[in-house]
């Protein structure tokens, strides 16, 4: 882990705007703070461990850290109470002392996060962009905040203005992308499937072709999840139905027979050519000769996974499944034939 310092934070700001200044006060013990954002085909990637993570709310420090961490750096140290003793030379020539007590204070108050507005996606990238810059991880929340100080020859405050004015940040949970693409993800609904089956899934007879499918919806799912500037969607393509059958095609039961089918399959319907499905499935013997006097099958369909960081393709990270079991009673149908 490195931690960076002012030095490269104040020179970052200075490629923004010579009106901006950072401070960079030192992390607190604890400080919640890391991350390694890459986004492949992206114009940069963050890597910043509490690059200017600030203490944390007033109420969390004396007021003499407070002022030692945001007001000393363009001011001067913490006093507390001073006491200003002036004299005062009279109109006829005498001295008097004049006394004024001066408190050192200071508010903090938090102002808004950063980034704000993730849903425009061109001010997302800016945004983006400049948490790089500053050497933050793009997933952070940065919290800004506004702090005034007051004390004597001290009438100072920081903020981002519209001429002037210092910058306060405390970053938040940054967090790898692959959480929020996991977040992402879970929100998706992958239904298991809904068998189809000519003759029906439940029975079936020897040698006779079964025709499979799947009643589910055949379509591409999609969500998002965002944190910081990082806004990540995760897209899910149904590709092919496994059919399973614990025949194995023998007497020996010893596996089972498979059928790989590419898409959901053809719904059987009156009027069909028996060649019109391509997935199919023959069943060579009874379900009688298996000890459960059925055949366990199974439909798994299986989703290929594709994610997009900041609308940036980042390519296939995995496959998601849903499967269904059932069983079938597979009969043996005798016939009499008859010589002329």
């Amino acid at each position: 882990m490195t931690r960076r310092g002012a030095p490269i934070l104040l020179a970052a700001t200075a490629l923004l705007a010579a009106a901006f200044v950072s401070v960079a006060p030192a992390s607190p013990a604890g400080a919640n703070c890391g991350g390694g954002t890459v986004i492949s085909g992206g114009n940069a990637s963050g890597s910043g461990w509490c690059a200017t993570s600030q203490p944390p709310r007033q109420n969390d420090l004396t007021v003499d850290q407070l002022w030692n961490a945001y007001c000393a750096p363009y001011t001067r140290p913490y006093r507390g109470v001073v006491t200003i003793d002036t004299v005062v030379t009279n109109p006829d020539g005498s001295q008097s002392v004049t006394s004024e007590t001066f408190i050192d204070r200071v508010s903090f108050e938090y102002e808004y996060d950063h980034p704000g507005d993730t849903t425009d996606p061109v001010f997302l990238q800016i945004q983006f962009d400049f948490m790089v810059l500053m050497g933050w991880d793009p997933t952070s929340v940065v919290q800004h905040y506004s702090v005034v100080c007051t004390g004597h020859e001290v009438n100072w405050r920081s903020g981002i203005t519209e001429n002037d004015g210092a910058v306060h940040f405390t970053v938040v949970d940054p967090v790898p992308v692959e959480v929020i693409r996991d977040r992402a993800l879970a929100k998706i609904r992958f239904d298991p499937p809904v068998i189809g089956s000519a003759p029906p899934a439940t029975r079936s007879v020897v040698n006779l072709s079964n025709w499979l499918w799947v009643d589910t919806s055949w379509a591409t799912l999609s969500d998002s999840d965002a944190q910081g500037a990082v806004s990540v969607t995760v897209t899910a393509r149904p590709v092919d139905v496994t059919w399973t059958f614990d025949d194995n095609r023998s007497r020996a039961f010893a596996g089972r027979g498979e059928v790989v089918c590419d898409g959901p399959g053809t719904p059987w319907r009156d009027g069909l050519d028996d060649d019109a499905s391509d997935c199919q499935y023959l069943f060579r013997y009874p379900s009688a000769w298996n000890p459960d006097g059925v055949f366990h099958g199974g439909a798994e369909v299986r989703w290929e996974l594709t994610w997009a960081l900041n609308g940036v393709d980042q390519g296939a990270f995995g496959e998601m499944t849903r499967a269904t079991a059932f069983d079938v009673r597979v009969v043996e149908i005798q016939t009499v034939g008859a010589s002329g």
